[in-house]
C-alpha cells in the first residue's frame, strides 16, 4: 500500500496488509538484505514516512486507528497516537510534527511525532483526502 524511499542509504521501505500477514519491510535498492520489521499487532499500514534525522520510520493504521514508530532496523516500537486517529490513510512529518490524511473525519491532521500531544484538525473538512507529502528543500 505504501512506498517511501531513501536515497541515501540505498533502502526501499514498504507496507502489505490484508487479513493474512500485513507487515512492515525493508530491502536495499536493488532487492538483496529483505527484512521484515514489523509483523505483529498491525493490520492496516495504510502510510509510511521516513523522518531522516531521527532515523525513524512512521506509520499509520487505518484498522487500529493509530500512529506508530520504530527505529530503521525495527526495534524501538512506539505508539505514538492511539487517540484522534479514526481511518488514517497517508502521513508525513516535518519538523517535529507528523501529518496525516482522515478518510473519516475528511481532514488533514497534525500532532506532535515523539509525543501525540497537541493533536488536531490541521486542514479541512475536504472532500476525500488522499496522498499526503510535507516536502522542504532539505528533504
Amino acid at each position: 500500500r505504501a512506498v517511501v524511499v531513501d536515497p541515501c542509504k540505498g533502502l526501499i521501505y514498504w507496507t502489505d496488509w490484508g487479513d493474512t500477514m500485513p507487515k512492515i519491510e525493508r530491502a536495499s535498492q536493488d532487492g538483496t538484505q529483505r527484512k521484515v520489521l514489523v509483523n505483529t499487532n498491525i493490520v492496516w499500514p495504510n502510510g509510511l514516512t521516513l523522518d531522516y534525522e531521527n532515523q525513524r520510520l512512521w506509520w499509520v493504521d487505518g484498522k487500529l486507528e493509530r500512529i506508530e514508530t520504530v527505529l530503521w532496523d525495527g526495534t524501538d516500537r512506539r505508539v505514538v497516537l492511539a487517540q484522534q486517529v479514526q481511518h488514517a490513510f497517508s502521513i508525513g512529518n516535518f519538523e517535529d510534527q507528523i501529518y496525516w490524511s482522515d478518510w473519516k473525519s475528511k481532514s488533514i491532521h497534525r500532532a506532535n511525532k515523539f509525543t501525540g500531544k497537541h493533536a488536531g484538525v490541521f486542514l479541512g473538512p475536504l472532500h476525500f483526502p488522499m496522498g499526503l507529502t510535507a516536502l522542504h528543500k532539505l528533504r
